[in-house]
């Protein structure tokens, strides 16, 4: 079932409004934000920043 899951939510975003390139940005965002060790003052940042600008 989780693959269900993914596969529906992929969907769900690749059938939004967003413009693609809103749809990238958001992608390449979240890779960024996966990559990044989490004890870091640089990912206590974005994520400061993720909260301000949502």
């Amino acid at each position: 079932m989780p693959i269900l899951q993914l596969i529906a939510k992929i969907v769900k975003i690749l059938r939004s409004q967003g413009t693609p390139g809103q749809v990238a940005a958001g992608f390449a965002f979240g890779m960024c934000l996966g990559l990044i060790p989490w004890n870091t003052l640089h990912s206590i940042l974005i994520w400061i920043i993720v909260i301000v600008v949502n």
